[in-house]
This record gives structure tokens, C-alpha cells and sequence, in this order.
């Protein structure tokens, strides 16, 4: 089971890598943040998406981790 985490956590991990390389070259390449940030929300909807992690991870914590019921 360790040998499966550390291939999905190696997976996760380069992905995380390319995509700050690819950020890093739109940089060097004369790109703004602006036009990344509108670049990034037109095609995945970024800050819908950290809006509902934001709602739900407290969610989550309090009803698995600290549940107020015990």
C-alpha cells in the first residue's frame, strides 16, 4: 500500500512542478499575472473552485475530525 501513496504523491508532485514551470515560463516570456489569472479563470473556473474548498474543507474538519456530537 506505501508503494501505491508514493507513486500517486510522485504523480502529484510532477504535476504540481510542471505547472509552476509553466507559470515561470509565461513569466519569462513576457506574460502577466493578470492575463494568467484570466487565462486560468476562463479555463478552469479557479476562484469558483477555491470559493467551494474554502465552504467545504471547515465542513469536512468539523464534521469528521471534531465532530460536537461524541
Amino acid at each position: 500500500m506505501n508503494d501505491g501513496w508514493r507513486v500517486i504523491m510522485t504523480v502529484v508532485m510532477v504535476c504540481l512542478l510542471l505547472g509552476a514551470v509553466a507559470i515561470g515560463v509565461g513569466f519569462v516570456t513576457g506574460g502577466s499575472m493578470d492575463r494568467i489569472e484570466t487565462g486560468l479563470e476562463t479555463q478552469y473556473h479557479i476562484s469558483t473552485l477555491i470559493e467551494t474548498y474554502r465552504n467545504y474543507i471547515p465542513e469536512l474538519v468539523s464534521q469528521y475530525l471534531w465532530p460536537l456530537n461524541t
